[in-house]
């Protein structure tokens, strides 16, 4: 996680699973992470956990029925309806393109030798 970071600072997380007899309070501080599970999963423990720093974005999670022979509940975690920000207009200017301006490109672009494109062997050191 920590490589991640360091390669993507903005990177969430959300880490999840059955969890017996195993401390997460240490890795959620590290990481920054909330644990949002707050019923139980299994009899009167809570053994599934949904640890993230993404909590914002999502609606409390709600316990389910077991899936199968399954002994625990399962979770539902639903993303919260809209998180975005209303995209703003932006107005473009372009200048249109007539039918025979497009013909002449056209027959430009594939009688064009390109030799010059085609004999440049690494294009970061290509000099005119």
């Amino acid at each position: 996680m920590d490589e991640i970071r360091s390669r993507f600072p903005s990177a969430k997380a959300v880490v999840c699973g059955d969890i017996i007899q195993f401390n997460t309070n240490e890795i959620a501080e590290q990481l920054n992470l909330t644990q949002v599970v707050d019923f139980p999963t299994h009899c009167t423990n809570t053994l599934d956990l949904i640890l993230s720093d993404v909590t914002q974005h999502y609606l409390p999670p709600e316990p389910l029925p077991p899936i199968g022979l399954s002994n625990n509940n399962s979770i539902l975690w639903s993303p919260a309806l809209s998180t975005s920000r209303p995209t703003r207009a932006v107005a473009k200017t372009y200048r249109p393109v007539t039918d025979s301006a497009m013909r002449q490109f056209g027959q430009w672009v594939t009688q064009h030798l390109w030799t010059e494109v085609l004999d440049i062997d690494d294009v970061h050191t290509f000099k005119k």
